[in-house]
């Protein structure tokens, strides 16, 4: 069995403990945690609390999870990172469990608990993810997690489809609090997981957190210029905007759907939605594991990253044609579960790889740490005004999707230019370097530079090159090998 494994998913013998115990973390994490948790707090929310009352979550969890996240960055400088993981999903246990009891006393029809609940899961969600990816980068290696974090990650695919069957068929014979069990139970497993692979595998640094520490206060105006002085960096930290900027305006659609078809009706919510993460689950799983990699190496990365916004555009275009349909609503959502963590991610952190390493943090900590959670916040707070004044059509909402998605695909076209570019400097420069990077350069965009790039006359650019073929890509380059073999550079 080992060795069939190694054979077909390139798991090694002396791997394969880690990964399977990686794996059930994060089925865990993504459906009994993420899915469940934020399933649960979204469907009690909207079937509790007035209307005008449902852009209240896209206000308040944001800065929670920003100053909980800052807060966690700040503890991990004075404990050590194995006991601040266990610690953080013991409270996150304690708070489950209190959850629950909260949820039988009269607490439970107000908007105070309500809001604070679903904010409780939206930030369990953010930090249980957080936890996943620093423990998976301490236990295996950078080569290692080259082959293998694809694998693991996915287990949130997978877990999609099994938790979505699983709620689809529970809905209709479980009160909704009593799937605070489940979520419950998924914490436990996971610290046992978690507790199990501290004791076996020596972490690799105690001291290191795994995600891009927030830049000081100081900074901000500083990292604003860094990251917004490179071209490439300009157009990706615009449409990282923009998506989040077309998927809560999206959610909130579905808000407003799922408020006007089912009211008081949680049981019928929960329904609802574990069916849309089911076929979302079913599509992401075909996509993770049999699509991706073929339509990233035949196609390369704009055909691929045009995927969601043209999805997201036929969706508003039925929602606009129907009338606000419900199935129509939930086709953005679903599109958003099934290839935005897929195909679309994975060709869009390609449009990082040409950037320096310390841009990149940056980067990512600039726009997601502060840029994305203001947007959202100012995002929530025009939902407010706009629901206080006159009400909301969820239908008219449609046409600024359909803006930001014109914007989107301009965007991804420029970028996708920029991409060869900024790869083409790199490799000029011999500044490239993928020792710590998951990603590949596999896919037919970037396949183009590295052949243009083995033929130049530099012999220091070529062996850069060659390095990096041999350290990211899978793909045989015999025949662009041989005839440098007579070249007269030594």
């Amino acid at each position: 069995m080992r060795s069939s494994l190694a054979t077909y998913s390139g798991v090694r013998p002396a791997e394969l403990e880690r990964v399977l115990l990686m794996l059930a973390f994060s089925v865990l994490a993504v459906g009994g945690i993420v899915i469940t948790g934020q399933l649960l707090g979204r469907s009690l929310f909207l079937s509790s609390v007035p209307a005008e009352s449902i852009p209240l979550r896209f206000i308040v969890p944001p800065l929670v999870l920003v100053g909980t996240i800052a807060l966690y960055t700040r503890l991990s400088h004075h404990i050590r990172k194995s006991r601040l993981i266990l610690l953080t999903l013991a409270a996150m246990l304690c708070g489950v469990l209190c959850a629950r009891w909260m949820l039988g006393t009269a607490a439970r029809e107000t908007l105070g608990f309500l809001l604070g609940l679903f904010t409780f899961f939206e930030v369990a969600a953010g930090l249980t993810m957080i936890l996943f990816w620093t423990l998976a980068s301490d236990i295996f290696t950078s080569r290692e997690a080259k082959r293998l974090f694809p694998l693991i990650s996915g287990g949130s695919a997978l877990s999609n489809v099994a938790f979505g069957v699983f709620l689809v068929r529970g809905a209709t014979t479980m009160q909704p609090e009593n799937l605070t069990w489940i979520i419950a139970v998924s914490v436990a497993l996971s610290i046992l997981i978690v507790i199990r692979l501290m004791t076996r595998y020596r972490l690799a640094t105690e001291h290191r957190v795994g995600f891009a520490e927030p830049a000081p206060i100081a900074g901000w105006a500083q990292g604003v210029r860094e990251v917004f002085g490179s071209p490439l960096m300009r157009v990706v930290a615009a449409i990282v905007i923009v998506v989040a900027l077309v998927g809560n305006l999206a959610d909130y659609q579905l808000d407003l759907a799922l408020k006007s078809n089912y009211a008081g009706d949680t049981q019928a919510m929960v329904r609802l939605l574990a069916l849309v993460r089911l076929g979302a689950g079913i599509l992401a799983v075909i996509l993770q594991f049999f699509v991706a990699s073929w339509l990233m190496g035949r196609f390369g990365i704009l055909p691929v990253l045009l995927m969601l916004p043209l999805a997201v555009a036929f969706g508003s275009t039925a929602i606009v044609l129907t009338g606000g349909a419900l199935w129509a609503v939930t086709i953005p959502r679903a599109a958003d579960f099934s290839l935005k963590y897929t195909v679309h991610d994975s060709a869009f952190n390609l449009l990082y790889m040409p950037l320096p390493a310390a841009l990149r943090s940056r980067a990512k900590a600039v726009v997601d740490g502060m840029i994305k959670p203001l947007l959202v916040c100012g995002l929530g707070l025009t939902f407010l005004a706009i629901a206080r004044l006159d009400g909301a059509d969820l239908v008219l909402w449609s046409w600024p999707i359909l803006a930001l998605v014109a914007l989107w695909i301009w965007l991804l076209a420029r970028g996708a230019r920029e991409y060869v570019r900024a790869l083409a400097r790199s490799l000029l420069m011999r500044r490239l370097d993928l020792g710590c990077a998951v990603l590949d350069l596999s896919d037919e965009t970037s396949t183009k530079v590295l052949v243009a790039a083995l033929e130049q006359t530099d012999s220091l650019r070529i062996l850069h090159t060659i390095s990096l073929l041999r350290e990211s890509s899978e793909r045989d380059w015999s025949e662009r090998m041989v005839p440098l073999t007579e070249s007269v550079a030594p």
